[in-house]
């Protein structure tokens, strides 16, 4: 780039800005969801740095219509692991994550109205419900409504009963972790 005659290194530029962190903080709040996914990380070391804080991810805005072809989401509890902003934002993104073909949910509280949400992707092969509240009628209704489902993993769902048919059920998938298997491969601990 030339401003009167000299050449400008845009680099440079950004890297002679000084401004206090603060700032930086509320210009990245405002930088959508998709685009710190995509591509926020490589602006700068700083934007890396900031990128790793929590506060950058205190809000996930899906409703953004190029999410519609989303594929694979993982959301995380916090809020003392019960994740209430985490339902809540996915019962009204549910309609636009028909698409969604892997889902996580570690630490997440979910309720039956979550479920029933989470019960209409039909695109759905991969599910994790780390540490959920799942209910035996709420796991009826994940694999009734998501006919694709091969692979299923309930690590920590400590409250469900899979001794009778819904057991069984999810035994003869492909790929299904119980709520008591080990965590030690989980790539996310906590």
């Amino acid at each position: 780039m030339k401003v009167d005659g000299a050449e400008l290194n845009l680099k440079e530029i950004w890297n002679e800005i000084q401004l206090p962190d603060e700032i930086w903080r509320d210009i990245l709040l405002r930088v959508s969801t998709l685009d710190k996914l995509r591509s926020a990380d490589k602006v700068c070391a700083l934007w890396r740095r900031l990128l790793k804080e929590p506060f950058s991810w205190n809000m996930i805005d899906l409703r953004d219509s190029r999410c519609k072809g989303l594929k694979r989401l993982w959301l995380r509890g916090w809020a003392g692991g019960w994740g209430i902003p985490i339902y809540s934002c996915l019962i009204k993104v549910a309609p636009r994550l028909y698409h969604l073909e892997e889902l996580i949910l570690q630490d997440c509280f979910t309720t039956p109205v979550c479920i029933e949400a989470l019960a209409h992707l039909p695109l759905l092969c991969r599910l994790q419900l780390i540490g959920s509240a799942l209910t035996v009628w709420g796991l009826e209704a994940v694999l009734v409504g998501c006919p694709n489902l091969k692979s299923l993993d309930l690590r920590r769902c400590l409250g469900l009963d899979l001794s009778g048919p819904i057991g069984d059920r999810c035994r003869r998938m492909a790929d299904f972790r119980h709520p008591f298997d080990s965590m030690s491969d989980f790539m996310f601990l906590v």
